[in-house]
């Protein structure tokens, strides 16, 4: 019973310990996204605030906690899909390791018959004869070990010796260290400081004094809230925002319900902007991830939740993709 051999993983299952960083699958997420300019405040919120520096960390929050920080619906169904697709890939990886180390070795020794007549035949050698025994076996490690000596070049200690310099191995001392830090440190502050001065220059000249305080966004429903709920993801999400919302699928069929039901577009930015711009539901297929406690809680009016459930039935759930080559740092 053979195996292919693209099967095989390690034994001690080392590549399955390993754990990806949660900054990194963010970056990831929002690069897929094209919403790489707002992955530093989703950082900033899951691992400096909450201390989810590992992907693992993510299994253990319920969705309602990451939709209470504003983390976005879309990205938060893209995280549980890749939550979803590293558990199965750990799965497969273990039913693999099973089939391949333990399965397939005992049922090669039971079906193979030279490999079976030849252990029973070295069983009742060892029980009658062990001193014998004992000689052919280190008769077949000398002859092995003097094959493989044959085959590869030996190396000498002189040639190793060779290949490398004195400063290879040599550490700097304490004092050394020290200095190259401050040095480091020293030219890191300077150029902040050159940054400082700069902006502050820059300040000068346009007559700007003491804290800026950013502007509020052109549309009513963005700036209330900035204003309502400052310091949090929906508050960065609006002030970055334009005052129209992307074209996309979703933005284009709420003004088709917009016109349908004799509204016009202003009176429908308000609720588009709730779905592309805060929760990045931008596909019509996303309209799936939306519940009734979202309708609920976003005040949307009954006639277009109606609409968009019939449309979301029709084009079925969002489109999965599959991440098996994100590239995440592991520790």
């Amino acid at each position: 019973l053979i195996f292919p051999p693209f099967l095989y993983g390690p034994r001690d299952g080392a590549a399955m310990t390993k754990q990806k960083l949660t900054k990194d699958l963010l970056k990831n997420l929002c690069s897929e996204l094209q919403k790489d300019a707002f992955a530093g405040t989703l950082i900033k919120k899951l691992v400096g605030e909450h201390w989810l520096e590992k992907v693992e960390d993510l299994r253990y929050v319920p969705q309602h906690r990451l939709e209470s920080w504003g983390v976005p619906l879309k990205l938060i169904d893209e995280i549980y899909d890749f939550l979803a697709e590293n558990e199965a890939d750990e799965g497969a990886h273990n039913v693999n390791a099973y089939m391949n180390y333990t399965l397939r070795p005992a049922m090669q020794s039971y079906l193979t018959p030279s490999i079976t007549f030849s252990k029973l035949r070295d069983d009742a050698e060892k029980r009658r004869q062990p001193q014998t025994w004992a000689a052919k076996r280190l008769q077949r490690w000398f002859r092995h070990r003097q094959q493989q000596r044959a085959r590869k070049p030996v190396i000498t200690e002189d040639q190793v010796l060779s290949w490398l310099e004195d400063d290879d191995f040599r550490t700097p001392d304490a004092g050394k260290s020290q200095e190259i830090r401050e040095k480091r440190a020293m030219e890191s502050l300077k150029k902040g400081v050159l940054r400082w001065r700069a902006r502050k220059a820059r300040e000068k000249a346009e007559g700007l004094t003491g804290p800026q305080k950013k502007p509020l966004p052109a549309d009513p429903f963005l700036a209330k809230i900035v204003e309502t709920s400052p310091n949090t993801i929906p508050a960065f999400l609006a002030q970055r925002a334009a005052a129209t919302p992307r074209d996309c699928e979703v933005y284009q069929l709420f003004i088709q319900f917009g016109n349908s039901l004799h509204q016009s577009e202003e009176e429908m930015r308000p609720y588009v902007h709730r779905l592309v711009t805060i929760n990045w539901i931008e596909e019509k297929e996303d309209l799936a991830l939306v519940e009734d406690r979202h309708w609920d809680a976003w005040a949307i009016p009954k006639k277009l939740v109606v609409l968009a459930k019939l449309e979301a039935g029709k084009t079925g759930g969002p489109k999965k993709n599959f991440r098996r080559d994100c590239q995440c740092a592991v520790l």
